[in-house]
């Protein structure tokens, strides 16, 4: 790989973070301020515990917390706005009144299956406009540049590392 100069390298970030923001943008039109990302893979994974274990009790908050990647509070913050949209039900355990556990509703069901609806209509009409071969490059780009930001950065996110530094072609 040959290093490129300062000049290019500042164009090439200037047409990522651009491009990047336009995809934020769209997805966050999809959205539709309905739900935040993290509140979609919350349900998604409410419901894909429901579904597979149907006499667990639901999820314990540190669970979510883990699985999620941010911190119990929040964890908290996000469940407290699903759960005046009842979207969820937390419940204490009886028998550890240190474990609450998440549950979700009929209407957490509905808004998950509605989005998805919504996020397949939007899918479908981008791989029908862009083909399959370039769906395809672009999956494994955005694999790749999250497994680079995920080895290279991982926690660090929004701290200085002194990573990545060096530009390369």
């Amino acid at each position: 790989m040959e290093t490129m100069n300062e000049e290019e390298a500042a164009l090439l970030r200037d047409r990522l973070i651009t491009s990047t923001m336009k995809m934020n943008k769209a997805h966050r039109n999809i959205m539709n301020g309905k739900i935040s990302p993290m509140e979609m893979c919350t349900l998604g994974m409410l419901d894909r515990v429901r579904r597979e274990y149907p006499d667990r009790k639901g999820v314990k908050v540190s669970e979510i917390a883990k699985k999620l990647k941010i911190s119990m509070p929040q964890v908290s913050r996000m469940l407290n706005t699903m759960e005046k949209k009842e979207y969820i039900l937390r419940v204490m355990d009886p028998d550890d009144r240190r474990n609450v556990y998440v549950s979700i509703t009929d209407k957490g069901i509905e808004q998950r299956n509605s989005i998805r609806n919504d996020l397949n209509d939007y899918l479908n009409t981008i791989i029908v406009n862009m083909g399959a071969e370039k769906i395809e490059i672009l999956s494994e780009i955005i694999t790749e540049m999250s497994e680079i930001i995920e080895r290279e950065f991982g926690n660090e996110l929004g701290k200085k590392s002194g990573k990545g530094k060096e530009t390369k072609q």
